[in-house]
């Protein structure tokens, strides 16, 4: 009974491991887009200002 208590127990943190990494990296991929889009949105401002 223990072990599979044990083994239960194992199996939950590794899912409870892959979700959160997961979510990291989901996390990660959305900063990442948000910051490509703060480069364009700052490129647009400079070219506007050579513009003028």
């Amino acid at each position: 009974m223990f072990n599979i208590m044990y083994i239960l127990q194992f199996i939950y943190v590794l899912l409870l491991f892959v979700i959160i990494i997961k979510v990291l990296m989901n996390a990660a991929n959305y900063i990442g887009e948000r910051l490509r889009f703060g480069e364009l949105f700052m490129r647009l401002l400079q070219l506007r200002k050579e513009k003028k």
